[in-house]
């Protein structure tokens, strides 16, 4: 009972101080082929907005995402990017921590940056603005308690006008410093409603015009293969690990990594050691260059 109260008195600060939602509604997942430009893509939400249907469409080649209002069904749909990293994510070992996408499929570097919730009043704004000097294209695995606690800070991020690509973090990613147990805490703990969390973060970006990636960090790197199965067959989302996450793995940044690192200020030594002894090499989008 107590962590269910927890749950809902986040999520009822979330929609208190975010933008209103409430104009999306019968917000769903769905799974429906379909053509956009002339090139396959698949529909992986739909909703109500203002009296229209929209969709959310994610390029099965590239990887990328836009919204749509109407859709051009795709019956026989090809061979994809997207159904063989599914297939591959599908197949591979789920352990209870970092399973997922955990390399580049090239000799490029990946910057992660993770928008946990945080008391801290600031956010990392060197290493943002490192990134818009240095042109290093950022996957932002953002929650939305994270952007309830800092509007002033989401909105200078927004302003910054960097490449950036949304991975879904969890609308409150729920942690119990307390219970030492993995296999009980993050989304583990019951009751958990992946459905909520998922759902609440991607329309808090869809409300501040950005657009929801077909990417997903667990909180803590903890799962269970049922929640990983869960995660690419009813919501079509491909989850992200890490190969260095810099504030704990003592090592520098190589060629393939998926870097992780804290920008809400919670972790300020892996900033401190991106920023020290920055990686010389080349740095790419998530969508362009993850595998396995």
């Amino acid at each position: 009972m107590r962590t269910l109260l927890f749950l809902l008195s986040i999520l009822s600060m979330v929609h208190s101080t975010m933008l209103d939602t409430t104009h999306l509604h019968d917000y769903r997942a769905i799974t429906l082929d379909t053509l956009y430009d002339g090139t396959p893509h698949k529909a992986i939400r739909q909703w109500q907005e203002h009296n229209s249907t929209r969709h959310l469409i994610v390029d099965t080649a590239t990887l990328t995402t836009r919204i749509v209002d109407s859709l051009t069904p795709l019956d026989t749909p090809p061979p994809s990017r997207l159904s063989e990293l599914q297939k591959a994510l599908l197949a591979a070992p789920h352990p209870l921590h970092n399973a997922g996408l955990t390399r580049t499929h090239d000799k490029s570097v990946i910057l992660t940056v993770d928008m946990c919730p945080s008391r801290k009043p600031s956010y990392e704004k060197a290493l943002f603005d490192y990134a818009q000097t240095h042109h290093i294209p950022l996957a932002i695995a953002i929650t939305a308690r994270w952007v309830a606690q800092h509007p002033d800070a989401f909105r200078q991020i927004l302003d910054a006008h960097l490449s950036i690509t949304w991975v879904n973090h969890t609308a409150t990613h729920y942690y119990d410093p307390h219970e030492h147990n993995l296999s009980r805490n993050f989304l583990l703990h019951e009751p958990s409603s992946l459905e909520t969390e998922i759902f609440e973060t991607e329309k808090m970006l869809i409300a501040h015009g950005q657009i929801p990636s077909v990417f997903f960090r667990f909180p803590g790197l903890v799962s269970s293969p049922t929640l990983v199965r869960r995660l690419i067959e009813e919501f079509t989302l491909l989850p992200v690990g890490t190969s260095n996450w810099l504030a704990i793995s003592g090592k520098p940044i190589e060629t393939g990594d998926i870097v992780l690192v804290h920008g809400n200020g919670n972790e300020p030594s892996g900033i401190r050691r991106f920023l020290e002894a920055p990686y010389e090499g080349n740095y790419s989008s998530i969508g362009e260059s993850v595998g396995r």
